[in-house]
């Protein structure tokens, strides 16, 4: 199998429309490549290396999320992270590219404002990393590297993140005051 194999012209995607969900992901750790199931009939397949993900233990398992929006991926230590399905078709199809779609998952002028507000939050609510990280089920290694700004979370862990900080998910990425006009 080609390092991008598609359903062809008929399946072509819309930037208009959202992106197709995904449907299944398959991780061979024998050769670290990662296969994508869309529900337009579009299957990819990329080395896991291209995806940019933080670095750790090799991961071991891929898995679709529940909205059927990413990948989850699980570590060789029982850690997680996870990439957007709209970055796994930016990187594999030349359509994405074209249109003008760009990456959701390394956007460091999100992830640094979105570390800070949680950092300050946490601090407000008197909880140390690896407290905040447990209760919202994420690895503290994986929380630390958001608030250090090296990683925007996905917007299911934001919403967890924003209830056991009891604020809202616009003080986590909403406009910082004066930044913006």
């Amino acid at each position: 199998m080609s390092h991008l194999d598609h359903a062809g012209p008929s399946a072509q995607f819309d930037s208009r429309r959202s992106p197709p969900r995904l449907i299944a992901a398959y991780l061979d750790p024998e050769n670290g490549h990662l296969t994508c199931g869309f529900a337009d009939a579009r299957k990819f397949e990329l080395p896991i290396r291209r995806l940019g993900l933080p670095p750790g233990p090799p991961v071991v398992y891929a898995s679709v999320d529940e909205l059927g929006a990413g990948i989850d991926f699980i570590r060789e230590d029982g850690s997680r992270t996870d990439c957007g399905a709209d970055y796994v078709l930016f990187l594999v199809d030349p359509g994405d590219r074209v249109a003008g779609r760009s990456p959701a998952v390394s956007d460091q002028a999100l992830a640094q404002p979105v570390g800070r507000r949680l950092a300050k939050l946490r601090r407000r609510s008197a909880l140390s990393q690896r407290d905040l990280a447990l209760r919202v089920d994420m690895a503290g290694s994986n929380y630390a590297r958001i608030e250090a700004g090296r990683y925007v979370p996905s917007t299911v862990a934001l919403l967890g993140l924003a209830s056991a900080l009891g604020c809202t998910l616009g003080e986590i990425v909403g406009p910082e005051p004066g930044r913006y006009p």
